[in-house]
């Protein structure tokens, strides 16, 4: 599989349940991350998101560079870091 010329679409970021994620767009799928897993956003994940939160961006993007830095997400974060101010590191 070319994951090199893949993108996403970063939509949002907060917590579900006591996870921390990110929500992006992906081949037309909304789907969610928590740096180490994704998966399908349904509805019933939707009612349950609670948004918000800069160190939610900066903690899943440090996990997702450690554990998957081939992830398309990880260019995605990384810019919304960069023009939030926040550290990517």
């Amino acid at each position: 599989m070319n994951r090199e010329g893949r993108t996403v679409n970063v939509k949002d970021w907060g917590r579900l349940g006591a996870k921390r994620v990110v929500l992006y767009e992906d081949r037309g799928e909304l789907r969610f991350t928590d740096g180490f897993h994704d998966m399908r956003m349904t509805q019933a994940r939707m009612e349950a998101f609670v948004p918000g939160g800069d160190a939610v961006l900066a903690d899943v993007y440090r996990r997702v560079r450690g554990t998957r830095s081939w992830h398309p997400v990880v260019k995605e974060l990384k810019k919304l870091l960069d023009e939030r101010g926040g550290k990517a590191v």
